[in-house]
Parts: C-alpha cells; sequence; structure tokens
C-alpha cells in the first residue's frame, strides 16, 4: 500500500472496514512516525486516528462482530483498551451473547476500568459485577470444559462463523469418519477424537494440544495485539 492510497482510505474512514483503515494507518505510521504528523496530512485528529488504529488490533473475530453489527464502535474502543486477548474475548463473548443490546458503553467502560483497576480477568469481574458465570453462553454450554468451549468460541468467530455451524462441521467430518451414527450422543464427551478432528479440518488452524496450554482465560495470554504510536 502506498502513501496516497494509504490518505485515501484514511480520508474515506466511513467506507472502509476497521481492519483496512488500521493498515492504512499502519502505512502512514511509517511515514510520519506519530498519529499526530498523520493528522496533519489528512481529515481525520490525531484522537480519532489512535481510536482506530487501537480498535483494528483486536481480534479479527472480535472486529467481524463490529462488522456484523453486533459490537458497536463505542464497545470495541473499550475492548482496544483491554491488555489482555483473553479479557477482550471474554468481555466481548458477554456483550454479543449475554448483553442482547442492553449492555452499553458506559456499562463497558466501567467493567474494562474494573479490570485495569482490580488487575484481575475479566471472567472474574464480569462475575463480581453482573453475576455471569460463563455457564450459559453459546458455545460455552457445551459439555467438555471451558478451556475448549472458549478456544471454540473464538476460533468460530475468527472465521466469520456462528458456533453452531462451526460444531455442525465438526459432528459432520466425525461421522464422515465413524460412518455411524450410533453413538453421536457421545461425540460432545469424547473430547481427544473431536479436538483431533478439528485439527484436521482444512478451514481451522493448527494449535497446540489444549491439554498443553499454559495459559488459561483467567491469566493474561497477550498485549491483544495493540501497536502503540506516540502521539
Amino acid at each position: 500500500m502506498d502513501i496516497e492510497c494509504a490518505k485515501d482510505i484514511v480520508n474515506k474512514h466511513q467506507e472502509q472496514s476497521i481492519e483496512l483503515l488500521g493498515k492504512a494507518i499502519d502505512c502512514l505510521l511509517t511515514q510520519y512516525g506519530n498519529y499526530k504528523n498523520i493528522a496533519s496530512n489528512v481529515k481525520l485528529s490525531a484522537v480519532t486516528i489512535s481510536k482506530y488504529h487501537k480498535i483494528s488490533k483486536l481480534p479479527h473475530g472480535i472486529l467481524w462482530q463490529l462488522q456484523e453489527g453486533n459490537i458497536s464502535l463505542g464497545i470495541a474502543e473499550q475492548l482496544a483498551r483491554l491488555d489482555s486477548e483473553d479479557d477482550q474475548w471474554c468481555l466481548a463473548f458477554f456483550v454479543v451473547d449475554t448483553g442482547r443490546g442492553s449492555f452499553s458503553v458506559q456499562d463497558c467502560q466501567e467493567v474494562v476500568t474494573a479490570i485495569k483497576k482490580r488487575k484481575q480477568s475479566a471472567k472474574v469481574v464480569l462475575k463480581e459485577l453482573t453475576g455471569e458465570t460463563f455457564e450459559k453462553i453459546k458455545p460455552l454450554i457445551l459439555p467438555v470444559g471451558f478451556e475448549f468451549r472458549f478456544a471454540l468460541a473464538r476460533a468460530s468467530w475468527n472465521h466469520e462463523i456462528e458456533w453452531t455451524d462451526l460444531c455442525f462441521r465438526v459432528i459432520n467430518e466425525w461421522l464422515k469418519k465413524q460412518k455411524t451414527i450410533q453413538n453421536v450422543d457421545n461425540v460432545l464427551d469424547d473430547l481427544a477424537q473431536i479436538e483431533t478432528t478439528i485439527k484436521n479440518l482444512s478451514f481451522w488452524p493448527v494449535w497446540d494440544s489444549l491439554n498443553e496450554r499454559q495459559t488459561k482465560p483467567d491469566q493474561p495470554k497477550s498485549d491483544g495485539g495493540s501497536s502503540e504510536a506516540p502521539e
């Protein structure tokens, strides 16, 4: 992407996806060094450029929900304040599957502020503030343990499909190998076979065995992919 193209994308930001806008800002940062200098060459303020850039660093699946209208720009801005990607996912799941439109930007801001101030996970803070235990959030209702359910939910959003469609593909692939539906009721209980099936799906990125993961959803996993630039 050249500089003029990047400028055009930023100037027409309302017509662009957040991810493309983020790439354009990345390009302009290499040329101008900071948001203030970029603002001198486009039609957006440094504050607005910074906001869009930080939002663009959210996980792809969360940005998909933003694009679908299930997460507002204001809530996405609050999610981008979180340092832990796991916290971003947990709060996003809560907003989409539990909030049902009743969870405002101000509500989200209060939760994010509490997470940062208390240095606790989103899961812990949401339980304390709202009573949410994440036992009923789809697809977190699957009886295969939180760690696996959490990974499944993230993956379905990252591939821009509903979790139900993903589960159907997994089970369908499993049945092809079994060539029988006699024991289909036991599919979800057989975590090892399901995990193997998921890893073998062509659209699924290979990850280390869930049993070997060192990071739990209650612990920070990463910095959320944020990329700060000097103001």
